[in-house]
């Protein structure tokens, strides 16, 4: 995505702050409301991702 010039973050759910109101009431509407919140504060930390540079899983021999 970033290639065609959008920025695009993947963050763990568990770094998203919830209240217990939003655990109980769980729709679309409500976690794009605060997703974008959350990401507008500049709260949100991506996770660590694997690139096409990086692999996800490094292979050590002994």
């Amino acid at each position: 995505m970033t290639d065609l010039g959008i920025d695009c973050i993947v963050i763990h759910v568990a770094d998203v702050p919830t209240t217990q109101y939003q655990e109980m009431m769980k729709t679309d509407s409500i976690d794009a409301v605060k997703l974008a919140r959350v990401l507008r504060k500049g709260d949100l930390r991506p996770a660590d991702t694997p690139s096409r540079n990086k692999p996800s899983i490094t292979i050590r021999s002994y």
